[in-house]
C-alpha cells in the first residue's frame, strides 16, 4: 500500500491566502472551525439553531475584520471569542423578552412601563459577575431554558453539581438584586 502525503494548509496560511485575495480559502477556515463556534455559542445560548446563527454572525464579523488579526495562526481562538461575544449579546436580547425563572422577584416586580428592559439588563450584569460554572449553569437554565439534566449532559458535569451551581447562582443573584432595591 502506498501512502500519499496530503498537504494540509495551516490556519495561518489560509488566513494569509484570504488576505491576498483567495476568498475560497475562507470557506476552508469556516469548515474547520464551524463546529467549535457552534459549540461555543451553544454553551451560552443552549439552542442549536440560535448557536448556528451566532456562529454565522461571528464568521461574517471575523471576515470583515480579518486584516486586524495580529497572529494568523490564532484564527480559531479569535473567532471563538467573537462567537462567544455574539452569543452573549443574543442571550441578552432574548432575556429582554423572557422572564428569568428561579429568580422571579428580579423581574416580576418590575413595572410594565418600559422599566423591564433596564431591570433585565441589571439581572444580566449580575449573572456576568457569577463564577464561571455558576454563570454557565444560570445562562443555560434561565436564558437557554434547559433542564438540569440537559445542562449536566451539555457541560459534562454530574446533575448534583449542576444543581449546586444553580442553587448558589440563584442565591447570589437574589442577594445582589435585593441590594439594589
Amino acid at each position: 500500500m502506498v501512502e500519499t502525503e496530503r498537504h494540509v494548509e495551516t490556519d495561518g496560511n489560509l488566513v494569509r491566502s484570504v488576505l491576498s485575495g483567495r476568498r475560497e480559502a475562507y470557506a476552508e477556515l469556516v469548515r474547520r472551525h464551524e463546529r467549535a463556534l457552534v459549540a461555543t455559542a451553544g454553551a451560552v445560548l443552549g439552542d442549536l439553531e440560535a448557536a448556528q446563527e451566532a456562529a454565522q454572525e461571528a464568521f461574517v464579523a471575523a471576515y470583515q475584520r480579518l486584516a486586524s488579526l495580529r497572529r494568523a495562526e490564532a484564527f480559531g481562538a479569535w473567532t471563538a471569542k467573537i462567537a462567544r461575544r455574539t452569543a452573549v449579546r443574543m442571550a441578552r436580547e432574548r432575556a429582554r423578552s423572557r422572564p428569568l425563572e428561579g429568580v422571579p422577584e428580579a423581574v416580576d416586580r418590575a413595572p410594565t412601563d418600559g422599566e423591564l428592559d433596564a431591570r433585565v439588563r441589571r439581572v444580566l450584569r449580575a449573572v456576568e459577575r457569577l463564577p464561571v460554572r455558576q454563570r454557565q449553569a444560570a445562562l443555560l437554565r434561565y436564558f437557554g431554558g434547559h433542564r438540569v439534566g440537559e445542562i449536566a449532559a451539555m457541560t459534562g458535569q454530574p446533575v448534583g453539581t449542576v444543581k449546586s451551581h444553580l442553587s448558589r447562582a440563584t442565591a447570589r443573584l437574589r442577594d445582589w438584586l435585593a441590594e439594589g432595591d
